[in-house]
């Protein structure tokens, strides 16, 4: 006794949405990888809100005494001489992003070489801790 099929194999094109999931996870991977710089900021326990009025600029410094400024890597007199164009214009506000591993000292150097280029305030740059301390 031959038994008739009741339903027919259908071939389709496969779904793109698997497709699509795929592309992201590695577009996410290679952004994870992308070349950049990396400065591991000191954490601090309290809030600084800090109000600023006028222009606002960043200078990195990473762990192994690199200076960058508008995503370039400078020397101590390159940045002094563009800090000094800046400040022509007005009084400007330096962002100090230095590593944790940075010593004290070359901090300290640093902030007087960005002083020597005119600025009047310097401010170094922390990010808050992941947890908040208990409180006893």
């Amino acid at each position: 006794m031959k038994f008739r099929r009741a339903h027919r194999l259908h071939c389709a094109l496969p779904d793109a949405a698997p497709w699509v999931g795929v592309m992201f996870v590695l577009l996410f991977f290679a952004m994870q990888r992308a070349p950049g710089l990396t400065v591991e900021l000191p954490t601090t326990d309290t809030p600084s809100a800090v109000a600023l009025t006028g222009p606002v600029v960043a200078v990195a410094l990473t762990g192994d005494g690199r200076l960058y400024f508008r995503n370039q890597r400078v020397s101590a007199e390159d940045l002094q001489k563009a800090l000094r164009a800046m400040t022509a214009s007005g009084e400007l506000t330096v962002v100090l992003q230095a590593d944790k591993a940075v010593s004290y000292e070359r901090l300290i150097h640093v902030a007087q070489q960005v002083r020597d280029g005119g600025v009047k305030k310097v401010l170094l740059a922390t990010r808050p801790a992941l947890f908040q301390p208990s409180q006893p």
